[in-house]
C-alpha cells in the first residue's frame, strides 16, 4: 500500500517552505478564480473520469481496463485514453 511521505507530517517548518508561501497562495487565489469562472463541459456522451491526488502506483488503469471489460460484457461500447493513447473498444 502506498504511503504518504514522512516529510508531511514534520512539525517543524523548513526555509523552504517559508519561501514557498507566496506561491502557494497564489496557486489558491488561481484555483479558486478558475472554479468561480470556468464554464462546465457537457459532453454528449458519458463519461467516467478515474483519477486520484497520487501520480503512480495506485491502480488506476487496472481499474479503468476492468470497468471496460465488465461494460463490454454488458454491450455497450467503450474507449480510453491512457498518456494520449486511444483504444476504442
Amino acid at each position: 500500500m502506498l504511503k504518504a511521505p514522512e516529510f508531511w507530517y514534520q512539525n517543524k517548518i523548513s526555509i523552504l517552505a517559508i519561501l514557498l508561501l507566496p506561491v502557494s497562495l497564489l496557486w489558491i487565489i488561481g484555483t479558486l478564480f478558475k472554479k468561480k469562472f470556468a464554464k462546465p463541459i457537457h459532453s454528449k456522451v458519458p463519461v467516467i473520469a478515474v483519477g486520484s491526488a497520487i501520480i503512480g502506483g495506485s491502480g488506476k488503469t487496472p481499474s479503468v481496463i476492468y470497468v471496460c471489460e465488465v461494460l463490454e460484457n454488458n454491450w455497450i461500447q467503450t474507449s480510453y485514453n491512457f498518456k494520449r493513447i486511444w483504444r476504442l473498444c
